[in-house]
């Protein structure tokens, strides 16, 4: 992130970065990512589109730090994990486990941070410097708790504006971590944080015995339904949403390109708006241009067109086009 040291851009080519925890692209907080020759990523949230040469998803895990713990227990005859290394990954499974809280903890995420724990980790010092809190923080919290709702079926919920976060001088990242202000609520399985951005509001969901996913499911996207017979042979698509499958086969799509040789070039729009389209359908029109002159083609002339509404012209009777 920006608040590390920062490794010069030519230091990323020809190299292979690894992505953790990271299911967009356009999340990554590394800027020069983008020049590695190849990316692995690994992570428990399923990706919403595959971006990474090599991609290790486990969505049953706990963290993505348990991922690769369990890694060096398959391989720790070959590979070192020092008491540093130990405790970062310590800190991951921690936190993005709710303290081993949440229901995706299981019997190997504990043995994981055992292994960890035994390579020397220190909890005390980690456990301060993961919830101590300042002053200023503390504040903003007292003043979050008051402003928090509750619908009639117990779903709570808190809208973060700009003007809290500029009051507060809450950086995106505290920003979003208020959703964590509401998961101790007696009597509310599922609740919302709506964090204000200047072009867009960001939704942070969590849920208590409820599997949230299955939920969203339930409401939004459209899948394929079920039949009692295979007449088509696509039984195997049952259940599965279609925008899930739009997206894997583009994936799979660009990875046979690539594996033929045939170059891939992906148009990523910043924004759904007037702006972005306007680029987009720019793009495409400059893109056929220079196609057409690096081909010898006359891009502006259009034979076929011409041909085909004088033809139209003459069978509608238009003075001046008959035979």
């Amino acid at each position: 992130g920006p608040e590390d040291p920062q490794i010069p851009e030519e230091c990323y080519k020809d190299s292979l970065a690894i992505v953790l925890d990271c299911a967009e692209k356009g999340r990554i907080s590394n800027r020069f990512i983008g020049a590695a020759r190849e990316m692995i990523c690994i992570d428990h949230h399923i990706e919403e589109e595959p971006f990474g040469d090599i991609s290790l998803v486990e969505p049953a895990k706990s963290s993505a730090c348990e991922i690769v713990v369990d890694w060096y227990r398959m391989l720790q005859d070959r590979l070192i994990l020092n008491k540093d290394a130990a405790t970062y990954l310590y800190a991951g499974m921690v936190t993005d486990s709710g303290r081993f809280r949440f229901d995706s903890t299981t019997g190997e995420t504990l043995r994981d941070a055992a292994l960890l724990l035994d390579k020397g980790v220190e909890t005390e010092p980690l456990y301060a410097n993961l919830y101590m809190e300042d002053f200023d923080i503390l504040k903003y919290q007292s003043y979050a708790y008051q402003q928090m709702k509750r619908t009639e079926n117990g779903v709570a919920y808190l809208f973060v504006d700009m003007n809290m976060r500029e009051e507060f001088h809450l950086t995106p990242e505290q920003a979003s971590n208020s959703v964590n202000l509401m998961d101790s609520i007696k009597g509310s399985l599922i609740w919302l944080a709506f964090i204000e951005y200047p072009k867009f509001i960001r939704v942070r969901l969590r849920s208590r015995f409820v599997e949230i996913r299955k939920l969203a499911a339930e409401y939004d996207g459209v899948k394929v339904p079920e039949f009692a017979e295979n007449l088509d042979g696509l039984k195997y698509l049952e259940g599965k949403e279609m925008d899930y499958i739009n997206k894997t086969a583009n994936a799979a799509t660009r990875e046979a390109h690539m594996a033929g040789g045939v170059p891939v070039l992906e148009v990523v729009m910043p924004n759904i708006d007037e702006r972005s389209l306007g680029g987009l359908i720019y793009f495409f029109e400059m893109s056929c241009a220079l196609s057409g002159f690096t081909l010898g083609v006359n891009p502006f002339n259009q034979p076929g067109v011409e041909a085909y509404k004088n033809r139209m012209f003459e069978l509608l009777g238009k003075p001046g086009y008959e035979k």
